[in-house]
Order: structure tokens, then sequence, then C-alpha cells
């Protein structure tokens, strides 16, 4: 026998067996529901309410010629709302992430929406798609990319491709939050593959386009104009950027050497000028600077950066080369 727990009742097993049976069909109470108002985020079809604060608050975006806008909120939310004469009837996009309301603009098609953003602090750009079906917006694609950064690549390639015309018509007026995209390092990446492209084409017009592209990528950062044709100006351009001297001497040296070449010696002696005002302690670029005043017949000039450079190896207990030692002694 079987002792049921109801009333303490012993059962045989078949009254128990028939008992679990006929509890089975009868049915289950479950917990009251409660109704929300809130929109269920898997389905945006599901019509949601807003305050008429949060509508009048709201950066309203409109599509020419379409009765339909999209309101986004201050909290990044966006809103279908298809008939403005009934403020009521919103529809939750189903946006993957929240928009900043103030970098937020909407392209309209047949039938369709793109709604662009960019994030707080970045040039990023996030469009997100949007086909209209019977009233309702339902999410197609979303693609994610730097314009900036692409803008800044595409100039790199024209640098290296030597297409001055197309590098000189690029528009970098609108580079913001520029720390994040031209700084001290893309500079020095920049130069140094210009410095081994250097080996492989021509190398002047191509150090010349690269002090193009920074010169005027200093003028649209620190809105100081620099004339891409004079090299001296080049170094101040590299200063606006922040970029050492040690990053940039190699290529401007590189520089100076086709210009004694082509006996433009006036203008190497006016990039190294620039170089040794900037780094007085290098003994490399007083030996260098000094060779280039004597080459040119500036002698004294010349003994007086032999004597700096003199001074600046003996701190190392080195004495100079016999040529300088005599240079000095006459």
């Amino acid at each position: 026998m079987f002792e049921s727990p109801l009333h303490g009742k012993r059962r045989s097993l078949v009254e128990v067996a028939f008992l679990s049976l006929w509890l089975a069909g009868q049915p289950v109470l479950a917990d009251p529901v409660t109704e929300s108002s809130e929109t269920d985020s898997s389905n945006p079809s599901i019509p949601v309410q807003l305050s008429s604060e949060d509508i009048d608050t709201a950066v309203a975006l409109r599509c020419p010629g379409e009765a339909y806008r999209v309101l986004v909120l201050g909290d990044g939310r966006a809103f279908l709302q298809i008939n403005p004469e009934h403020p009521d009837q919103l529809q939750e996009l189903a946006i993957s992430d929240a928009l900043n309301p103030t970098k937020t603009a909407i392209d309209c098609g047949e039938a369709s929406f793109e709604i662009r953003t960019s994030p707080p602090f970045s040039n990023k750009l996030v469009e997100q798609h949007f086909e209209l079906e019977k009233g309702e917006a339902k999410f197609a694609s979303k693609r994610e990319y730097d314009p900036t950064e692409q803008l800044l690549e595409e100039a790199t390639q024209l640098v290296f491709s030597g297409n001055r015309d197309a590098l000189n018509a690029l528009d970098f007026s609108g580079i913001e939050f520029a720390y994040q995209y031209v700084n001290a390092e893309r500079i020095h990446r920049l130069m140094n593959q210009s410095m081994k492209r250097c080996d492989r084409q021509p190398c002047k017009p191509l150090i010349e386009n690269t002090f193009l592209l920074i010169t005027r990528l200093s003028t649209a950062i620190s809105g100081t104009e620099r004339d891409p044709s004079l090299p001296a100006q080049w170094i101040l351009a590299l200063d606006d950027l922040a970029v050492p001297v040690a990053d940039s001497a190699p290529l401007l040296l590189r520089y100076t050497e086709i210009l004694k070449r082509m006996n433009q010696r006036e203008d190497a002696i006016a990039i190294v000028e620039e170089l040794v005002r900037r780094d007085t302690e290098s003994p490399d670029m007083r030996l260098f600077y000094g060779d280039l005043l004597w080459e040119s017949g500036l002698k004294e000039e010349a003994r007086v950066q032999y004597r700096a450079f003199a001074e600046l190896i003996a701190r190392d207990g080195k004495t100079p080369p016999a040529r300088i030692a005599r240079l000095l002694a006459d």
C-alpha cells in the first residue's frame, strides 16, 4: 500500500496511478501577466509611447518629400515617426549602437533610409540601412569605416605615385580630433617609407611630395600657412606637428645632398641651418653643416661649426679628424 500525502489517506498503487493521470489532465495555473508599456527591443514593430518632452527635445531627422521622420533621443535611441500628425505612433529602431545626437544625419531613398552617426571624439562613421515595408522600418545592413583614415591613406599613395596635382586637390579641412590621426608617429612612418623608396624611384620629387603632404597637414591642423615650395618651411611644418629633428633629419639631409649635386647650395644651407638650430648637441650635424659651408666658400662660418663639432666630441674624449684639426689650426 502507498500512503498519499493528501489527507494522510492510504491508497493502493492503482488508485495512485489513476489519481496521477487525473491531475495531469487539469489546466496549469500560471502567475498573472503584467502589461508593460516598454518596447521589446527584439520586436521593433511593437509601438511605443514617448513623453511630449522626449519628442520636443529629440533631434528630428527628415527626408525631403517624405512624411516620416526619425527622432534621435539624448540617450542615443532612435524612433521612426511615420506620421507627424500622430506623434504617439512610434517605432523604436533596432540600432546596434547608440546614436550620437549631435553628429547624426539621414539619407533617404525609395522605401528606405540610412542613418549615419559618428561616435563621440571620433571621425569614424557608422551607417545603418533600413527598409520601409508597410509602415515599418526593418534593419537591413550596417557599415563602419573611418573616412579620415581613408583620406590619409589615399594621400600617402598619391605621394608615392608622384601625383602632385591630385595631392594638391585633396581637402584636409574636415580632419577633427587631429591628435588621433596626424601625429609624430604617423609622420615618422611616412618619412621612413619615403626614405626606403628613394632607392627605387626618383628621390627628389618623392621627398618634395612627402613634404607637400606634411605642410598641407600642418596647415589644416595648426591653421598656420606653410609654403611647400620653400624647403626651410618644411621644418616649420614639422614643428607644428611636434616631429623631433632626429626623425626628420635623415630624409632632409638626403635632400640637401641632392641639392648640392644640383648646385643649389643656398637651399641646402637653409635646411641644415634650421636643423642645427633645433639640435645644437649633434656633432654629426655640426660636421655636415661645416662641410656644406666650406664647400660653398663660407669658410669662417664653416670654422664656427667645426669648432662646435670638436667641442662636442671632446666630451667623449675624442679628437677631430686630421683635416678638421688642420682647418682649425690655420
